[in-house]
């Protein structure tokens, strides 16, 4: 092997071989770099061009919803006034009908219990009798029926909530005084409460039925307190609305809606 070097071509052969060795280890060491910073480079860029594309499009969806809130918003700003009057107008009317319920109604369901309510046909007391005289349900009725029509007008303004509550409400007293109505042409009045079908299709659409089942235990007070509490919802509806709650509520759902939509399509 020593041989090999004591020849100069050879030797001069090695050099050679082992400087190019080194400037070719150089090259593809310095395109290596080259490759990776270049690919590194356009990973980078493209990147960037994605998250800019990105943050673009979700500015965009974010001013879309913000004036679609705005416009709602406005919206309930410009009704405001009509929105009020509407809702006055429909707690005016709840107080009307209670305060209109006829004579005998109130002594049914306020006074006697239910054998004595069954019997009011063939009761001998006087203070009944004269309310059974007077007794004119076609008015009362008649008279209710106009009230709801004229709520029903602003009832894109009161809130379906409201309106249910409302409806319901005229609904319960109207049932009990058809059924007073009822029994004095029969003979016999039929309990409120043993009316379970319209109770269960009616009242429960406001009333949990353990709510229910609560506010009808007391047999006297059944009549107050059902009353009661349908007037404490209708309340409770009324501040939220005229506090904003309900609209604040309404907006965030609504913008929530739209922000779920807008990522679908940047996603999909």
């Amino acid at each position: 092997m020593n041989n090999f070097f004591d020849f100069p071509d050879n030797w001069t052969f090695f050099k050679i071989l082992t400087i190019w060795t080194v400037v070719l280890s150089s090259i593809i060491s310095f395109a290596a770099y080259f490759i990776k910073d270049y690919f590194l480079n356009k990973w980078k860029s493209e990147q960037q061009k994605d998250i800019s594309n990105l943050k673009a499009q979700l500015d965009k969806n974010n001013l879309i919803i913000g004036n679609i809130t705005n416009s709602i918003s406005s919206t309930y700003l410009n009704s405001n006034g009509k929105r009020i009057e509407s809702i006055e107008k429909t707690w005016i009317a709840m107080m009307k009908i209670k305060k209109e319920i006829p004579g005998l109604a109130f002594i049914a369901y306020t006074i006697l219990n239910k054998n004595e309510v069954e019997d009011i046909p063939k009761s001998s007391n006087k203070y009944t009798q004269t309310s059974i005289a007077s007794f004119k349900p076609d008015v009362y009725q008649n008279s209710n029926y106009e009230i709801l029509m004229d709520i029903e007008k602003g009832r894109p303004f009161i809130g379906e909530n409201l309106w249910i509550i409302y409806f319901v409400y005229q609904a319960f007293i109207g049932r009990l005084v058809v059924l007073l109505e009822q029994g004095l042409e029969k003979g016999k009045v039929t309990y409120w409460k043993d009316d379970r079908q319209f109770i269960d299709q009616i009242l429960l659409l406001v009333i949990k039925p353990e709510e229910l089942e609560q506010l009808i235990a007391i047999d006297i007070k059944s009549f107050h307190n059902v009353l009661n509490f349908l007037e404490s919802k209708a309340l409770n509806d009324i501040a939220e609305q005229i506090m904003g709650k309900r609209m604040t509520e309404e907006s965030v759902k609504h913008a929530i809606k739209l922000s779920n939509l807008t990522q679908y399509k940047i996603t999909s």
